[in-house]
């Protein structure tokens, strides 16, 4: 891990911003499966770990109302309503470099500490 580049050059990398970016829209549809499964309440804020190897972050998802269960923000549906897939298509471009939690590399002392503070 010593070789690895420091955590505030990777927050300042656009590709790994859209990496980040791309993951969280996936596991933001994972909820959102999970949640309509009845697996997890949908009034609740779950946290979720993110991970771009080797670097993480730490998102919370939710409370989602029934109109963000609705839709997939991943992947616009082409046979879909064309105006519901460019504004998805839209929102992909506007948003795919604003992470703002922190990045963590894994096997770290601040790895330890984001792991163990999930759900506080």
């Amino acid at each position: 891990m010593s070789g690895l580049p420091p955590l505030a050059t990777v927050h300042r990398n656009s590709e790994a911003h859209d990496a980040f970016a791309s993951a969280i829209k996936q596991t933001s549809d994972q909820m959102k499966v999970v949640i309509k499964n009845g697996a997890a309440p949908q009034d609740k804020v779950i946290s979720w770990i993110i991970s771009v190897c080797p670097y993480f972050i730490v998102k919370s998802f939710g409370p989602f109302n029934q109109a963000v269960l609705d839709t997939r923000g991943h992947r616009p549906n082409p046979s879909g309503d064309v105006q519901v897939t460019k504004a998805i298509e839209k929102a992909m471009e506007q948003d795919r470099s604003e992470i703002k939690e922190p990045i963590h590399l894994i096997c770290t002392a601040a790895y330890m500490k984001s792991i163990v503070s999930i759900g506080e």
